[in-house]
């Protein structure tokens, strides 16, 4: 066991994969994982998995480029980060306690736009959630519905 309580079966530094589990929990945001995936290089040789993901797996190379192609403004690319983040945890057999935040607000945009509109994922995000942050699922509903989408 390492200082941060967690083995080290794949001979390199565990901060990494702490940083990972931090992210897949919730505890540190897109945003500054993002940085964090940029700012550390050994994050693409700890990441470069291609040889053990599945035939059937939708990330096509490996998980490293996968997650930094995505849009971290986006919450459908946070939401595909998640969950290539959490397959790899899982592949490696590394306990972690995923949280639904990133699958709640996808599911929200969702759920709250009309069926005859496509919004943006990035435009609900900025221009109706980060302005409301506090806002229940209902009231979000009330909003999108009564915005008068010709106007923007």
């Amino acid at each position: 066991m390492t200082a941060t309580g967690y083995a080290e079966p794949f001979g390199f530094n565990m901060d990494e994969i702490k940083k990972i589990i931090e992210f897949v929990e919730g505890k540190i945001s897109p945003k500054e994982f993002e940085q964090i995936l940029y700012q550390e290089s050994s994050f693409q040789t700890i990441l470069g998995d291609s040889k053990e993901l599945p035939v059937e797996s939708y990330i096509l190379t490996t998980t490293y480029y996968f997650i930094i192609e995505q849009n971290y403004d986006d919450p459908a690319g946070i939401l595909n980060v998640h969950g290539a983040l959490c397959q790899f945890l899982d592949r490696r057999k590394i306990e972690y306690n995923s949280t639904d935040e990133y699958s709640e607000l996808f599911g929200l945009i969702l759920d709250v736009q009309p069926k005859y509109l496509d919004i943006d994922t990035v435009f609900f995000r900025t221009q109706l959630l980060d302005k409301a942050p506090k806002l229940q699922k209902k009231q979000v509903k009330t909003v999108v519905k009564g915005t008068d989408w010709r106007a923007i």
